[in-house]
């Protein structure tokens, strides 16, 4: 009976430590499934602090890998976000400047940091509204300029017809006044300074 008793106690001892080693794994491999979940939807820290957890009830390496594998994640997560941070404020004092297209290479490489940002996203918006209407506005610019260009070129060309043709009547002095008057218009012309030394030096 003595010896049946201790058979007993030795299997409900054995039953035991079995009942508490299923009860740790089970345990373990909640908390490895909750902290995998969380890896999986990045939430570092929560997955982080589950791995760690699960270590403490088994001291297995696949907890101790991930949280190596987490601490590496978040270390290159921090320098991200001060690349981040550091380009968004040269971003913005490019805007500041006004130096649009600065502004936007850099705005553009803070996106590629981080594709969900808004405030990139909004700034780049703004920046391609800016450029279009100085692009609009140069083009309205341009087509001024070469309008007054050409209207400047009308009138001078008016002006040298009218002296040439007095200089053929021999009309020397009006010719000469018309001549002045292209010479004022286009100081870098040498045609009509050549006339007008031409007649002074006839009239002489």
């Amino acid at each position: 009976q003595i010896d049946k008793i201790a058979r007993n106690i030795a299997a409900e001892l054995l039953a035991a430590a079995e009942m508490a080693e299923k009860e740790k794994l089970d345990a373990y491999n909640g908390l490895v499934a909750q902290a995998d979940s969380l890896l999986g939807v990045k939430n570092y820290s929560d997955s982080k602090d589950k791995y760690q957890q699960a270590l403490a009830v088994l001291g297995k390496e696949y907890p101790k890998s991930k949280i190596k594998e987490i601490e590496g994640l978040l270390a290159q997560n921090k320098k991200s976000e001060e690349a981040y941070t550091n380009l968004l404020a040269n971003a913005n004092k490019f805007m500041q400047d006004k130096k649009y297209s600065q502004a936007k290479e850099t705005y553009t490489s803070a996106l590629g940091i981080k594709p969900n940002a808004d405030q990139p996203k909004q700034k780049l918006k703004e920046i391609e509204g800016l450029l279009s209407g100085l692009a609009a506005m140069q083009a309205l610019d341009a087509k001024l300029a070469a309008k007054k260009e050409s209207d400047l070129q009308a009138k001078y060309d008016g002006l040298i017809i009218a002296a040439d043709a007095l200089m053929v009547d021999k009309s020397y002095m009006q010719a000469k006044a018309e001549y002045e008057k292209a010479f004022v218009l286009k100081s870098g012309e040498l045609y009509p300074k050549n006339q007008i030394a031409l007649i002074n030096s006839t009239l002489a």
